[in-house]
């Protein structure tokens, strides 16, 4: 059965070709989760922190000059436009909801990092962290959609924040049309599952 997080999801279904392959045949092998490789843990766990306990978001700056030589370059850039994001903004922390959207023999695992109030606008924002590769608006629609379908939950609005450029994506395209397309998506993804 195809377990694939709602990121490497977006970028799977974005891609065509060989690329979708290779992206598909690496989720397939890809060895289970341990925090050593998670490049990116420390970073999300201070934001969570920071705003869940109303801390001060300049000690994102803090941490990155804490970080080993090799992290604290991107971990730098990324706390002074996240700094720059939340600036000026009124945010109220609400506990994260983890779902998963299911499909066939598929799951999607939605896991937005932070469930917030900004300027009283509830919102569910999935955090995206590489500084070497940018969010587009389609494949944050398939995050976002993913997501909303998951929660199934139109009162708040969903999100993907790239942290690096600052930009908040919401949904842009047809729900409907996108329902069809995720659908098309993982069938793809199921026929190819099975042969890589």
């Amino acid at each position: 059965m195809p377990l694939i997080f709602v990121k490497e999801f977006s970028a799977i279904a974005t891609e065509s070709g060989t690329k979708k392959l290779n992206l598909i045949k690496k989720q397939k092998n890809r060895k289970p989760y341990h925090p050593s490789t998670d490049y990116y843990k420390k970073f999300r766990e201070k934001i969570i922190s920071i705003l869940k306990h109303k801390g001060q978001i300049i000690e994102l700056k803090q941490l990155a000059e804490k970080m080993p030589n090799d992290k604290k370059g991107n971990y730098l850039s990324l706390a002074k436009s996240f700094i720059s994001w939340s600036k000026g903004k009124n945010i109220q922390w609400h506990e994260p909801i983890r779902k998963s959207y299911l499909s066939n023999t598929t799951e999607i695992v939605c896991n937005p990092e932070l469930n917030l109030n900004i300027d009283g606008v509830d919102y569910v924002i999935k955090l995206f962290f590489s500084v070497n590769e940018r969010m587009t608006q389609d494949r944050a629609n398939y995050i976002c959609f993913t997501m909303q379908s998951a929660f199934d939950d139109n009162s708040q609005k969903y999100a993907v924040l790239d942290v690096q450029t600052k930009k908040m994506y919401s949904f842009t395209g047809n729900m409907e049309f996108f329902s069809i397309s995720v659908e098309s998506e993982i069938a793809s993804i199921e026929r190819a599952w099975g042969q890589l």
